[in-house]
């Protein structure tokens, strides 16, 4: 993992850095507030150890800052504080923060934390990787592996978009393929599926541009989207 710490403390940081370094993780360091954000929106991180009391913005401000960046992503964000009362618990997860860790830093405390935050991004990885899977399969047509009429529909408003802030011109071919329900009573719905296939491959391999997308609209309708 990326850990970012958030610390102005250079003793502090050095023995942090040792002890998640020993774990196995990549550590990248900043002395303060607006140095972490900086940081935060330049780098992949996979977690954050973060001060309070910083010079500039602190602690929980930072979190506040980076949880509006993160929008519906997550990642964990650990304090570590030598206040140990309720109200800067209370005030740390209301920031965004995920957990509490106190000063002076117990090294084999900090690298359980650090494991089993881990663990948390590993599973949160896999199942965003099993969100997009489901995604990208709701968009696709099983018979022609080109995307389905909702697929369509979502590349269109987006190309619509932008020939409309752009004005830009957008084709749309509308196909539908001639007789294939006499085709199929003839031949069978095995033989109608293979036609479908090649139709949709000759139609891909006649696309120019990488920007051109050809649809699957409907039965035996398919729609070609031209930016």
């Amino acid at each position: 993992m990326n850990v970012l710490l958030v610390e102005d403390s250079r003793a502090i940081r050095q023995l942090v850095t040792a002890y998640v370094e020993e774990v196995g993780h990549r550590v990248i360091t900043a002395e303060s507030g607006e140095a972490a954000i900086e940081l935060f929106d330049q780098t992949h991180i996979d977690l954050v150890l973060m001060d309070i009391q910083l010079p500039g913005i602190d602690g929980f401000e930072v979190t506040r800052r980076m949880r509006a960046r993160l929008s519906d992503d997550w990642l964990p964000i650990v304090f570590l504080s030598s206040s140990t009362s309720d109200e800067h618990f209370v005030e740390g997860i209301n920031a965004g923060g995920d957990a509490y860790l106190a000063k002076p830093v117990n090294g084999p405390v900090l690298q359980a934390m650090v494991r089993a935050m881990g663990r948390i991004v590993a599973t949160q990885t896999q199942l965003q990787g099993a969100n997009d899977n489901l995604s990208r399969l709701a968009h696709i047509d099983a018979l022609t592996e080109l995307n389905n009429r909702r697929g369509f529909v979502l590349l269109y408003g987006r190309e619509w978009g932008r020939s409309s802030r752009e004005s830009l011109p957008l084709s749309v071919i509308m196909i539908d393929i001639d007789s294939f329900k006499t085709y199929n009573d003839n031949y069978g719905h095995v033989a109608g599926d293979d036609a479908l296939r090649i139709v949709a491959k000759t139609l891909l391999d006649s696309l120019l541009r990488p920007a051109d997308i050809v649809a699957r609209y409907g039965g035996e309708e398919l729609v070609v989207l031209l930016p």
